[in-house]
């Protein structure tokens, strides 16, 4: 089966017309109709109602019509897949990261790994936000991926075809501005700032209790852990930080510490358990020297 006549099929169903799509896919009308009868010889049944002046599916059209476009997205994953894969030196490291721990940890954790190699890989670093990290993964762009992980909210993004390490610890706290929390009224609602949908510490916050003794009303939202903090550095609100990222303003009083309980995290490093190249291969055998399995794995 050739690809370009599910593309034609498709055509035909998006124009409505036979002519239209003939004309979209640069094909004369003779030899588009000879395409799309040679896709239903292929699958054995027609896909349209030939005695109608509109284009209308047959039932085993409408059907065919999910797993056409399903097939064509497949073939262009894999396509893309394997052109990285041939395309990427042995000697290279793809790792993909939130933008924190691209900062934070990431650059002395390599730093440590590489030099054991008389021959220095190319590394590259990718920080997005962790939809962006899962659908790099995914779709073999990436050979790691470091990550917050909590026990009750797991990261999607391969499961058992992963092998994971524990390689750190991090807590979020609920932190406010000191002068913006001894301003309030009793009873008054704590202004809190909220992860946005492309962040994996949304559903996480979302699960635990804010405040004890007070509503919340959210006033902010941010995808980024370093813009939470720093709205919450501004006064906007209170909000689950990374410990990391505010802990010297704890220490120095400018942030205080809200009566909430920390939320524990785990940092990941993953890598498919599918073969990778040699130098990816070489630094996981370091790390597993150095860092525990994941519970999970």
């Amino acid at each position: 089966m050739d690809t370009d006549w599910l593309v034609d099929f498709l055509a035909v169903i998006e124009s409505g017309s036979f002519t239209k799509a003939a004309n979209q896919r640069n094909v004369s009308q003779p030899a588009f109709s000879r395409r799309i009868q040679t896709l239903e010889n292929w699958i054995g049944v027609p896909l349209f109602e030939r005695g109608t002046h509109s284009v209308t599916l047959t039932a085993a059209g409408e059907i065919f019509r999910t797993q056409a476009q399903e097939m064509i997205e497949l073939v262009n994953v894999s396509r893309t897949r394997a052109l990285a894969a041939s395309t990427r030196s042995r000697n290279s490291v793809q790792l993909v990261c939130t933008h924190t721990l691209s900062f934070t940890l990431v650059p002395s954790l390599l730093q440590r790994l590489l030099r054991d190699f008389t021959e220095q890989p190319a590394v590259t670093i990718s920080a997005c936000t962790m939809a962006d990290c899962v659908r790099s993964i995914r779709d073999g762009n990436s050979s790691f991926i470091v990550y917050h992980y909590h026990n009750d909210h797991d990261c999607d993004f391969g499961g058992k075809r992963m092998r994971s390490l524990d390689i750190g610890s991090e807590w979020l706290t609920l932190v406010c501005r000191a002068d913006v929390y001894d301003t309030l009224a009793p009873g008054e609602p704590l202004p809190f700032i909220q992860y946005g949908d492309e962040s994996a510490f949304k559903k996480i916050v979302h699960d635990n209790p804010v405040h004890p003794d007070r509503p919340v009303v959210e006033v902010y939202r941010a995808t980024l852990a370093q813009t939470v903090a720093t709205a919450v550095r501004n006064g906007i609100g209170a909000a689950y930080c990374l410990r990391s990222l505010v802990l010297e303003d704890v220490q120095s009083g400018r942030l205080v510490k809200l009566p909430a309980p920390d939320i524990a995290l785990s940092i990941r490093i993953s890598m498919p358990r599918s073969r990778q190249n040699e130098t990816c291969e070489r630094l996981w055998r370091a790390l597993a020297q150095q860092y525990p399995p994941a519970g999970d794995n």
